[in-house]
């Protein structure tokens, strides 16, 4: 988001400072609490301008997870319920419960089945 690119050098930091050994960005994506706020949403390749900027330290590992790349991507959130996003990721296919292996095989272009 553009209100949170000048936080992102502070995460590494502490990624760093805790001992991880990875670090992953995910492009804000327009969906949920995402959709009200289309100003923030950067580019991919702005975001990736950003990201180049950073100064990684030795040893950690970092990643950026585009919007281009989310697309079909499976999301289990805290809730127990998991989605697919749609192929371009500006929406979201069916939310489903998460009670077992057999809800994570989302087949459809749509995620619901």
């Amino acid at each position: 988001m553009h209100r949170t690119a000048s936080d992102l050098q502070d995460l590494i930091d502490l990624a760093h400072g805790i001992g991880a050994g990875g670090f992953t960005a995910l492009q804000m994506l327009p969906i949920g609490a995402g959709a009200a706020l289309p100003a923030e949403m950067l580019t991919d390749d702005e975001a990736g301008l950003v990201f180049a900027a950073l100064r990684v330290p030795a040893g950690l590992r970092v990643r950026l997870r585009t919007r281009d790349a989310a697309g079909n991507f499976t999301v289990i959130r805290a809730d127990g319920r998991v989605w697919r996003n749609t192929l371009n990721a500006l929406n979201i296919g069916g939310v489903h419960p998460l009670r077992g292996a057999a809800d994570l095989i989302l087949t459809s272009r749509d995620g619901t089945v």
